[in-house]
Order: C-alpha cells, then structure tokens, then sequence
C-alpha cells in the first residue's frame, strides 16, 4: 500500500503548529488575578482543546491508512510465524529435554566414580568411571548453544516477604472513592479542571 502526503496536508500541519506554538505561548502568559482573567482562560483552554480535537484529525487521516496496512501485513504473515515459533518452541523443549538426561547421566557417573573410590575399588575401575563421565556428552551443533536458566514458580504469596508485594493501585483507588481509606494510605483534593473544545 503506497501512502501519500499531498503538498496541502503537510502545509495545513505545519501552519497548524505554528498556530499550536501562538495558542500555548498565550497560554503561557496568562496569569489569573481575578474573574476576568479565568474567563479569559477558559475560552483558551476551549480553543486549545478544539485544536487538539483537530490536530487528532488530522493525524489520523494520514496515519489510520498506515495501522490499516500494518494490520492486514501482520495478519498475512501470522500463520507462518505462530507455525514457525510452535515449531522452535517444540525443538527447544525436546533439546532442552535430552541435554537435561545427558547431565543426569553425568551427574550420575560422577556419584558412582566418586561411591568407588569411597569404596576404595581398585583405581582402573574408578578411572573407567570417571571416563565415562567425559564420554557422555550432548552433540555440538554450530550456532545453537545451551545455558541453564533459573525459573521460579511462586507456591505460597502468604510466604512472600513485604518488599516482593506491590500495591494493587486499581483496588486501593475503588476502596479510596467507596469512602474506605486503607491503612497507610493518605487522600487529599485537588481541583480538577475540564473543557469542552469550542
């Protein structure tokens, strides 16, 4: 899909920012000391917000059509990507599985060679189990390595020290606007204002 921007369209944005620039410097510069001067606010504020509800529009027309395409490539490749990862989740499982039996058959040896010579067997038998240790080994494949990952699980959150938890602020704020202020939470006002564009 070929998206294209017309001359106008980037002139109209362009021009839109430099009118976006004059809104927010007279913004900027006014002070409110007293009724005059918030009215004077709001009807900026109002313009500022109708700029906005405009600029969105603007954007949007240049970039819907760009989601739009990005959507329809990403929907043409998904079958063959989630059948490919599938795939490489498959291989890496049955990998990590067999080299997981290559080092317990190691870990094993290496418990029987060090049982024999506990036993004080005769060295040729402790030596040909140590050999075996160095015998059993996963095949190398170029460009594929393995490494031992540390995974966890949790079994008991009642178990977990305080500074794992985090507060859950969704469940503090709907108890904080039921009127329930939980321990160790403070609440204050502040005024909140909100404009409808012009």
């Amino acid at each position: 899909m070929n998206v294209e921007i017309s001359q106008t369209s980037l002139e109209e944005v362009r021009r839109a920012g430099a009118e976006a620039t004059a809104m927010a410097e007279q913004a900027h510069a006014i002070t409110i000391r007293d009724g005059e001067h918030f009215k004077t606010a709001g009807e900026c504020l109002q313009g500022i917000k109708g700029e906005l509800r405009d600029l969105e529009t603007r954007r949007k027309t240049i970039t819907g059509p760009l989601h739009k395409a990005k959507k329809a490539v990403d929907a043409l490749f998904k079958p063959a990507t989630e059948s490919l990862k599938a795939a490489e989740k498959s291989l890496k499982t049955s990998m990590g599985n067999y080299v997981a039996e290559i080092q317990r058959q190691q870990d094993d040896a290496t418990r029987a060679a060090a049982a024999a010579a506990a036993a004080n067997k005769p060295v040729k038998e402790v030596e040909a189990l140590l050999i075996k240790t160095t015998e059993i080994e996963a095949p190398r494949v170029e460009g594929v390595s393995t490494r031992q990952v540390t995974k966890f699980e949790i079994e008991d959150a009642s178990q977990l020290p305080r500074n794992f938890l985090v507060p859950d602020m969704v469940k503090i704020r709907a108890a904080v606007m039921s009127g329930v202020i939980p321990a160790g939470v403070r609440t204050w006002e502040e005024t909140s204002i909100a404009a409808r564009s012009n």
